[in-house]
């Protein structure tokens, strides 16, 4: 199961990951492009501590999308791409993706209802860290 906490870490990641793939030389051009594409509407590290922070009903839309494509593009990339990746994109790729939104979840973050809490998705990543001692 993914904690809130581990899900913003992907996050973090994620957008890391973008970039990473838009600078690797092994990477195809379009591939590259798409990712800078999803890039531009993809929520940073400050903007998602920030939503954390004041707790909205939902995801921004664009933030929401920008995540589905993402998590779409990481998967295409991990399985049709795999031979042609060095050894550290595959490894940034398989940690990334090990607590990332599927794009239905990510959907589901931007559901504007009473109901949601952007705690139930998201939580900050030392949410954790002494709790348990």
């Amino acid at each position: 199961m993914t904690m809130p906490n581990e899900r913003t870490r992907s996050l973090r990641w994620g957008y890391e990951l973008l970039q990473a793939i838009t600078d690797d030389p092994d990477i195809d051009a379009s591939i590259k492009r798409e990712a800078a594409s999803i890039a531009t509407d993809y929520p940073s590290p400050k903007i998602i501590a920030s939503l954390i922070e004041s707790k909205p009903a939902g995801l921004p839309p664009a933030a929401v999308e920008s995540i589905a494509a993402a998590a779409e593009l990481f998967n295409s990339v991990r399985f049709t791409r795999q031979a042609s990746l060095s050894d550290v994109m595959r490894d940034h790729l398989r940690y990334t993706l090990r607590h990332f939104p599927a794009a239905s979840d990510s959907r589901m973050m931007g559901i504007q209802s009473g109901m949601f809490r952007i705690s139930d998705w998201l939580l900050p990543e030392d949410y954790y860290d002494g709790r348990c001692s």
